[in-house]
């Protein structure tokens, strides 16, 4: 845990207060664990299996959302419990969900893509909102993906197949 005195003159730290907030604050929220968030995959015939699956795990929606398919797991990021470990797992691994940061999914409902619209994903990698752009979609159209990163390129190529994505 980080200690007030270690950050009091960052600039987060002036942020924070000129914005009205105190340190203690920011501090609670900057160095909260995230949970787990997941995305359903709208394009598979089985997403009310899937949601049901998840809302079995616990699962509650994230609000903003649009048609109540992203969601918030009963476990911090990276600990899933050992009774739902498998099934959680099968359900990312079958394209069925795509474990993504809450806020990694603003972007695309920004951007509200439409059927058939042309996209260039220059930053891709790993793909988790590459995905969420395909399945906005609906799969129609072209969206371009590519990264500067080599290595990370092969990630993205297996999420598009394990979504399945055209």
């Amino acid at each position: 845990m980080v200690s007030i005195e270690e950050v009091k003159d960052s600039a987060l730290a002036t942020l924070a207060r000129e914005t009205g907030h105190s340190i203690e604050e920011w501090l609670s929220y900057t160095t909260r664990e995230l949970p787990e968030t997941v995305r359903l995959n709208p394009l598979r015939v089985d997403v009310e299996d899937s949601r049901t699956m998840l809302e079995s795990m616990g699962a509650e929606p994230i609000p903003w959302f649009s048609g109540g398919s992203a969601f918030t797991m009963p476990w911090s990021r990276g600990s899933i419990p050992k009774e739902h470990e498998q099934l959680y797992i099968a359900l990312h691994d079958t394209g069925r969900t795509t474990r993504q940061e809450a806020v990694s999914m603003l972007p695309v409902i920004c951007l509200a893509p439409e059927q058939g619209e042309r996209i260039l994903d220059l930053c891709a990698a790993p793909g988790s909102k590459t995905t969420q752009l395909g399945e906005s979609m609906c799969d129609t159209g072209v969206l371009v993906a590519n990264d500067v990163s080599s290595s990370r390129l092969n990630t993205l190529v297996s999420n598009r197949g394990r979504t399945g994505l055209s």
